[in-house]
C-alpha cells in the first residue's frame, strides 16, 4: 500500500519493508462539523478543575474503539485509555501524586453527578457502561467516507483519516500490524466501493516516489 499524505503516522515505518503500488491511500484529514446521531453525555469530576475527561470513538478498519482521554490544563501529557483497567490504573497513579483524590468517587459508584443530570458521574460502573456502548450506528462511516480510519468526537462531529499516533493508538496495534490491517481493509472492503480521490499536492506524490527538491537539480556546494 502506497500512502500519500501531508503528515507521518507511527505505522508509516512499515513501508520500509516494501509496498504494493496497486493499493493507494490519499490520507488527507477532514473534519465533518455537523453532528452524527451518535453522541452521549460526558463525564465530570467535581472540584477537579484542572482535569477534563473527553470521550472519543476511534474507527479502525471496521471496528470501533471507545477511548477516554484525560486532558490536563498543566504541561502534563494527555492520557488515552482504551479499557476500564487502564482508567483504573490512571486514577490510582494520579491519586499517588495529587492532593485531591478521585479514587474514592470512582469506586463509590454513586448514581448521579454532583452538578446536574447532563453529565455522567465518573464512577467505575459508568466507565464500564461507556466501554460497552452499542456503536453500530458509527460503523456506517467507514463506507460512507471510504476511509479505514476516523474518530468521532464527544459532540457528535468526526474527523476521518485521523493521525493515530496523537491518540496513542500504538498501544492497540504495533506499527507493522496497523499498516497490515489498513492494507487488508482496503483490499477486502474498500476496493468494492467507488472511491473518490482528493487531489493531492505534487510534492507529496514526488515524495512518495522517493524524489525530493534536489532530485533533478545539483545540490549547492559549500564555498571554501
Amino acid at each position: 500500500m502506497k500512502i500519500y499524505s501531508n503528515f507521518s503516522d507511527y505505522y508509516d515505518t512499515a513501508m520500509s519493508y516494501g509496498v504494493d503500488d496497486h493499493v493507494k491511500w490519499i490520507r488527507n484529514p477532514c473534519e465533518i462539523t455537523h453532528q452524527h446521531e451518535f453522541n452521549t453525555k460526558h463525564f465530570q469530576i467535581p472540584y477537579a478543575y484542572n482535569l477534563h475527561i473527553v470521550c472519543l470513538w476511534v474507527g479502525f478498519c471496521g471496528k470501533i474503539y471507545p477511548v477516554i482521554k484525560f486532558q490536563h490544563d498543566s504541561a502534563q501529557n494527555d492520557v488515552y485509555c482504551y479499557n476500564h483497567d487502564e482508567v483504573m490504573e490512571y486514577v490510582v497513579n494520579r491519586d499517588s501524586k495529587s492532593q485531591y483524590k478521585i479514587l474514592p468517587l470512582f469506586v463509590s459508584n454513586k448514581s448521579r453527578s454532583y452538578y446536574n443530570f447532563d453529565y455522567l458521574p465518573f464512577t467505575s460502573d459508568a466507565v464500564k457502561e461507556f466501554f460497552s456502548l452499542n456503536t453500530e450506528s458509527i460503523n456506517e462511516l467507514f463506507l460512507q467516507y471510504k476511509t479505514p480510519v476516523f474518530v468521532v468526537h464527544e459532540n457528535g462531529s468526526f474527523t476521518f483519516n485521523i493521525e493515530l499516533k496523537t491518540l496513542n493508538f500504538q498501544k492497540i496495534f504495533d506499527p507493522f500490524s496497523a499498516y497490515q490491517e489498513i492494507e487488508m481493509y482496503f483490499g477486502s472492503v474498500l476496493c468494492n466501493t467507488e472511491i473518490t480521490y482528493t487531489k493531492i499536492d505534487d510534492k507529496y506524490i514526488a515524495a512518495g516516489k522517493g524524489f525530493d527538491k534536489w532530485s533533478f537539480k545539483n545540490k549547492p556546494t559549500k564555498k571554501r
